[in-house]
């Protein structure tokens, strides 16, 4: 059989596949600071799990790190065998910012200083800065629309994925409760059900 339906090569669009999916810097690792956390993208995260990073073994050590690309303020640190969510410090003024993003205004940065003779290197206050005010860039601008329209297209996946959860649910409960019992139909003519349905004719299509 080349074709059909493979059940057992479903894959569940679930939080554990969307983790796995996440990618990670070019090294696949960030070092523990006993007091800042691990640092990704220019960016210091710390565990949701405050104990977590604060382990003796743990600490000083290299870790498996994921960020999500959609929210430069969520990041994920494989720790003991288990994938805790970190946050960004200063949460509120880096969340929603996209990789993307991120980048551009990395190099819009570097151009800039490299303009006025100051140092090039990036740090995640000015890369904010550019953020804050990404009309007045218009690569930064149209960025900012895309990932507007993935966003959407995102919306619409985990709402679907949610519609179909709860049509199971609705059919389970359908099922068991009304199973033995007559399903009654209001407000519906006998007589319109007799009553023979005519296609439009052409005239009508075009009036």
């Amino acid at each position: 059989m080349n074709s059909g339906s493979r059940p057992h090569h479903r894959i569940q669009y679930d939080e554990q596949f969307t983790l796995l999916t996440l990618p990670s810097t070019s090294k696949g690792t960030a070092k523990v600071q006993p007091v800042s956390g691990v640092r990704i993208n220019y960016l210091d995260y710390w565990s949701i799990d405050t104990s977590k990073f604060r382990q003796a073994s743990v600490e000083g050590k290299q870790v498996p790190v994921r960020y999500d690309p959609f929210d430069w303020s969520v990041a994920y640190a494989y720790v003991e065998g288990l994938w805790v969510r970190c946050v960004a410090s200063n949460y509120a003024k880096h969340q929603g910012y996209s990789e993307r993003q991120v980048i551009i205004a990395s190099e819009i940065l570097k151009r800039k200083r490299k303009l006025y003779g100051a140092s090039t290197r990036n740090d995640a206050s000015g890369i904010v800065e550019i953020l804050q005010s990404a009309e007045k860039y218009e690569e930064l601008a149209l960025q900012c629309q895309q990932d507007l329209a993935t966003q959407d297209v995102r919306n619409m996946i985990e709402n679907r994925t949610n519609l179909q959860l709860q049509t199971v649910i609705d059919s389970n409960r359908f099922s068991s409760e009304d199973t033995d019992n007559e399903i009654e139909i209001d407000n519906i003519d006998n007589d319109d059900l007799d009553k023979k349905i005519e296609p439009y004719g052409s005239e009508e299509l075009w009036l």
